[in-house]
């Protein structure tokens, strides 16, 4: 059977059905071995294995996922295998049946701690002996306390776990019907259905949510609504699914300025307004139960100290924090927090202001942003705190390599409970999502970045130039020769296989193989990251010592081992990408140890004047500073020497 969808390629049908059932098979057997902390090891291998094949189905073998009984049969079928379950991965379902168990009573779980007095009576059951926050006033927002509600009035029966059991199905109803809301949303917009697995068949996903049990199902529901509402062009539905999302969290109160944006231009302020009056007031109703004076304040209170008090996976607080450690007598948790938070709404109104809000994707893109930047802020990141962007991911495909890799990264961040460094697994957790941030924008990027890296090596290259005239040999942009020019005063020349320069210097282009000028006609020569991409990096070595007077300067990313040479492939690819006329991240690469330079140039008629590594931390950059053999004899102290010659730029 062969498929002509795009991106999807062409396979018999088995093994996308063995896909599907690998994926099924893993998932009950990670259930089976259970998402506890004395398990965590297997089922975090397990989990890692279910991420695997999600990928391969969905963009190998996406086509039968576009069948709605298999996309949502299959989400459902994996909640159901985790419904059964008990983990204790989080002591977050107390306090959720410990709400649940007051509201049910017709006690306002938002008036008293757990450790009030007043509340001695309940204070011998396992929820408050198990909470962690008994001195916390609640933080869950009225639908969550809607959601929790069932379960906690069934708590005197059921006990624990049995009403835990049903506190799940709850959550796990609510996350469902918020899924069918994003899939009617895609249907609307006629996006490519296969990419909504990336969400529903998560395995981040599933054992958050009916694993778990964690309140984000109410969060999901919310914006699957917003989300049909903006596809579909019905501005009520949008501000109720809004309203639903800020009463289950709160933090999705943060994108409705750029809902307000959207349809103000759409709709004009009149239409806005009234939408956005008719659309918030569900939300209104299912609060104004739990309302009191004094309740913000509370609610307000209790998140300050888990601001100041917690952190978890923390991103940039964790590096904040471990330089602000090394001052004396500083405690970061006092200021850094709330320092962070002042930062990240003053970015949320440059995002409001500046973020285009015309059409639906920009909307979509828009709210990534914000909760993106919010996790990278906030203090404490759970692994549940990603579903709030994975599940908007399917509809824009934004960043999604970023948003996949913290989905699987952060069940890791679980054996920090059972003894693996925090740090490290932060490292993981926010070091690949960097990098697949980078690759995404580094079209944008590459511009500034190539300059400043263009300043930074004509720095490390210029203490070790000879006389007045130099060769930019595989210039690229030219960044690297501008600044030889600006900075060290040199005449300088570019010269690469294709025209892409993008500085005002002189410049030609060339074959790779021989250079068009005479023996002898420049001073200095410099290969700058060059020779490992040349097609015959000896052949280029001998022109380059034919033309040089003086010097070959040559800055080379060697390696001692073979993972380092890999791994410097890999990222010379992603960096490399749509350079030298598109065609630069193509070519083999030919990475060399320092010792192998050095031969080549020796081989290649220099002498080997000075070989030094230019850095202490990261790849190994390194420098050789070579002569022709006719010019070796001249003393050699690593700094510049004149030139009597003069060369004439306009040759």
């Amino acid at each position: 059977m062969t498929t002509s969808d795009a991106g999807v390629s062409p396979s018999p049908l088995p093994y996308p059905t063995l896909g599907v059932a690998g994926i099924i098979l893993t998932a009950a057997a990670a259930a089976w071995v259970g998402p506890t902390l004395d398990r965590l090891l297997p089922f975090t291998v397990l989990y890692s294995a279910w991420t695997v094949l999600l990928l391969v189905v969905v963009f190998r073998y996406g086509a039968l996922l576009r069948r709605p009984a298999v996309l949502l049969g299959g989400a459902v079928l994996l909640r159901l295998i985790f419904l059964p379950t008990v983990p204790d991965l989080s002591v977050d379902p107390f306090r959720y049946l410990w709400d649940g168990w007051l509201t049910a009573s017709g006690v306002n779980p938002y008036r008293w701690v757990p450790s009030d007095p007043a509340l001695v009576h309940r204070q011998g059951e396992i929820l408050f002996q198990e909470m962690n926050s008994r001195d916390f006033f609640s933080i869950y927002p009225p639908l969550s306390q809607w959601l929790f509600l069932p379960a906690g009035a069934l708590y005197e029966r059921l006990g624990w776990p049995g009403s835990f059991l049903v506190l799940k199905g709850t959550i796990t109803l609510a996350e469902t019907v918020g899924l069918w809301l994003l899939y009617r949303a895609m249907t609307a917009r006629s996006l490519d259905l296969r990419y909504l697995a990336l969400y529903a068949w998560n395995p981040l996903t599933v054992v958050a949510v009916a694993g778990v049990g964690h309140s984000e199902g109410g969060l999901i529901l919310g914006l699957g609504m917003l989300a049909l509402g903006l596809a579909r062009g019905r501005a009520t539905m949008a501000w109720i699914g809004l309203g639903l999302a800020v009463i289950s969290k709160g933090v999705p109160l943060l994108l409705a300025p750029l809902l307000l944006k959207h349809h103000w231009t759409h709709r004009g302020p009149a239409s806005t307004l009234q939408a956005m009056g008719l659309g918030l007031a569900p939300a209104a109703a299912l609060a104004a139960p739990f309302l009191f004076q004094g309740l913000v304040g509370r609610a307000l209170a209790s998140a300050d100290l888990y601001v100041s008090l917690f952190q978890f996976n923390a991103g940039l607080y964790a590096v904040l924090a471990s330089l602000v450690d090394t001052l004396p007598g500083v405690d970061p948790r006092a200021f850094l927090g709330p320092a962070l938070r002042a930062g990240y709404l003053g970015l949320a109104v440059w995002i409001w202001l500046r973020h285009p809000a015309t059409r639906f994707g920009d909307v979509i893109r828009g709210s990534l942003l914000l909760f993106g930047l919010y996790l990278v802020t906030a203090t404490t990141v759970h692994p549940w705190y990603l579903l709030w962007g994975l599940c908007l991911v399917p509809l824009v495909r934004w960043h999604t390599a970023a948003w996949l890799w913290v989905a699987w990264a952060a069940m890791p961040t679980y054996l920090a409970y059972v003894g693996v460094r925090e740090g490290a697994l932060a490292a993981v957790f926010w070091g690949g999502a960097l990098l697949f941030v980078l690759r995404d924008e580094w079209p944008a990027l590459r511009g500034p970045l190539l300059r400043w890296a263009g300043a930074r090596k004509a720095r490390q290259i210029a203490p070790h130039l000879a006389g007045e005239t130099v060769l930019d040999l595989g210039a690229g942009e030219g960044f690297v020769g501008q600044n030889l020019a600006r900075t060290a005063g040199r005449t300088v020349l570019l010269a690469d296989l294709a025209p892409v320069f993008r500085v005002p210097v002189p410049g030609f282009v060339f074959d790779g193989r021989s250079l068009p000028l005479p023996d002898g006609s420049v001073d200095t020569v410099v290969l700058s990251l060059v020779l490992h991409h040349a097609r015959d990096p000896e052949r280029l070595l001998r022109e380059a010592l034919r033309v040089a007077r003086r010097r070959v300067v040559i800055t080379e990313s060697t390696f001692r081992w073979h993972l380092e040479r890999r791994l410097l492939e890999v990222l010379d690819r992603q960096v490399n990408r749509e350079r030298g006329g598109g065609t630069m991240d193509q070519e083999p690469l030919r990475f060399d140890t320092a010792r192998g330079w050095e031969e080549r140039v020796r081989t290649a008629g220099g002498r080997v004047l000075l070989s030094r590594r230019l850095n202490r931390v990261g790849h190994r950059h390194h420098l050789l500073v070579a002569a022709p053999v006719e010019d070796a004899g001249l003393p050699f102290n690593g700094e510049t020497q004149p030139s009597p010659k003069r060369w004439n730029s306009s040759t």
